[in-house]
């Protein structure tokens, strides 16, 4: 599939409505949730937001993922 606008290939798992649509919610949750995000902290903005977009149709899971990335406590 070709995005004859911009000039680039996507395979057959992605559409573009899809990435025009994750921008879409990004941008609102931005101006409407967080009012406003600094350059320095964009990416994470966008890593979370990613994170969230991705677990959207399984939402049960998303808790249990997101304990998986932290590392143990140590009992001293």
């Amino acid at each position: 599939m070709e995005y004859a606008y911009f000039g680039y290939r996507l395979d057959e798992t992605v559409s573009v409505n899809a990435i025009e649509n994750f921008w879409h919610h990004l941008t609102c949750s931005i101006s409407g949730t967080h009012t406003s995000v600094s350059p320095k902290y964009l990416g994470v903005y966008t890593k979370k937001f990613e994170f969230r977009f991705n677990g959207r149709n399984r939402p049960e899971t998303m808790f249990s993922e997101l304990l998986t990335n932290f590392q143990p406590l140590n009992a001293e």
